[in-house]
């Protein structure tokens, strides 16, 4: 487990001209908050010391953000983002840059479709359409029925809203993850890999039991994504659940590097 000891943050500010800017060695905080739900994913981010030239371009309309985190050899994107607010304040000989994001944010709010969809089209067909006026990546989308609209449907309005109404028609679980737009049933996950969480693995303590599953705490785990699942190897809990609610935080330099999750039980 030693390697996951040797922690590593990288912040990449994508503008919406001119080059993006990698970011490493400087101190980085963050904390980021993910969970199934239909709304954005958030992250908290502080920089410090950045040139003037790239806190003007944090400032800059749809700027994109993405937050590696990990250890030496496993850094792996945690969060992708626009930038919602930005405030530079001065402490002492240092200038911090505290920055909002949303995940998918921007197309997550003025998304809109004005689209008819003709008899016989497929619940499928229709989320394509929905992903494809929300300009999202299609992540994974799991259990979507082969049931058909017999009398067609008019997609009209703000695409999210017609979203949750396809989704919730058919008891499935829309998300936005790292701008990937990502489709799950409510007791079905993705096919990722089964994440192993036990003491030799980074497990902090012991998982506590709630009413539909665990919580538990790690150390920095950046593969734990709402949707997949998590086998469980404690003393008390074993089992494999389906990762609901994650929240990475931590410091580049000193202090926690951790995560926090909430799983649930019941899964097919």
């Amino acid at each position: 487990m030693s390697r996951l000891y040797l922690r590593n943050v990288i912040v990449t500010i994508i503008p919406t001209t001119g080059e993006p800017k990698k970011i490493s060695e400087l101190k980085i905080k963050f904390r980021c908050s993910k969970n199934e739900e239909s709304k954005p994913n958030t992250m908290e981010l502080e920089i410090y010391n950045l040139s003037q030239n790239t806190r003007t371009n944090l400032e800059g309309k749809n700027t994109t953000i993405i937050l590696e985190a990990g250890y030496q050899d496993t850094t792996e994107v945690i969060f992708t983002g626009n930038v919602t607010k930005v405030v530079h304040s001065k402490e002492g000989p240092d200038i911090i840059s505290k920055i909002e994001l949303a995940d998918g944010g921007n197309k997550y709010r003025n998304a809109r479709i004005s689209k008819g969809i003709p008899p016989g089209a497929k619940v499928k067909q229709v989320i394509n359409e929905l992903v494809l006026s929300m300009g999202l990546t299609q992540g994974p989308i799991i259990g979507v029925p082969n049931s058909q609209y017999a009398n067609g449907i008019t997609l009209q309005g703000l695409a999210k809203d017609r979203l949750d109404e396809v989704c919730q028609s058919h008891d499935l679980r829309w998300s936005i993850q790292d701008g990937a737009l990502q489709i799950v049933p409510k007791k079905k996950t993705t096919l990722d890999t089964v994440v192993i969480m036990s003491p030799d693995t980074g497990l902090i303590g012991s998982p506590n039991k709630t009413k539909d599953g665990v919580e538990f705490k790690s150390l920095l785990q950046p593969v734990l994504k709402p949707g997949k699942r998590v086998k469980i190897e404690s003393r008390f809990i074993n089992g494999i659940f389906k990762v609901a609610n994650v929240s990475h935080s931590g410091d580049s330099k000193e202090g926690d590097f951790i995560t926090e999750c909430e799983a649930f039980g019941g899964i097919n």
